[in-house]
């Protein structure tokens, strides 16, 4: 069995709360400028989609199907970017997502893990 396989849903919908906290902890406290001129801040909250994508991109289709509002598509979408086009990765949509959209995801991907409850093989 591959370390792919072994991560269980719980762990998947886990790693996408890690990384959104990450990433808030990353930009807490600068302003879009400062986002902007501080390369190494950029590059990690990239990664940190990238791994919200490929995270989401794992999760069984019948949690997905089970939670409509969470947009599953635009989450893959997002990593397909950062990782196939990054070279177009565009500054003010990457910091409006984190301010307007990753607060409401985290609190689906919460509804998400009450959902799955404390079973650690989901």
């Amino acid at each position: 069995m591959s370390p792919r396989s072994k991560r269980t849903t719980r762990q998947r919908i886990q790693d996408m709360l890690d990384a959104i906290a990450e990433i808030q902890r990353f930009v807490a406290g600068q302003r879009f400028e400062d986002f902007v001129a501080d390369s190494k801040t950029r590059k990690a909250v990239l990664a940190d989609f990238a791994i919200i994508g490929e995270a989401a991109s794992h999760v069984p289709e019948d949690v997905v199907q089970d939670f409509p509002q969470v947009p599953w598509i635009k989450v893959r979408d997002m990593r397909k970017i950062v990782v196939h086009v990054y070279f177009a990765v565009n500054a003010e949509i990457v910091w409006d997502t984190i301010h307007a959209d990753l607060p409401v995801l985290e609190k689906q991907l919460r509804r998400v893990m009450d959902y799955l409850g404390d079973d650690e093989s989901t």
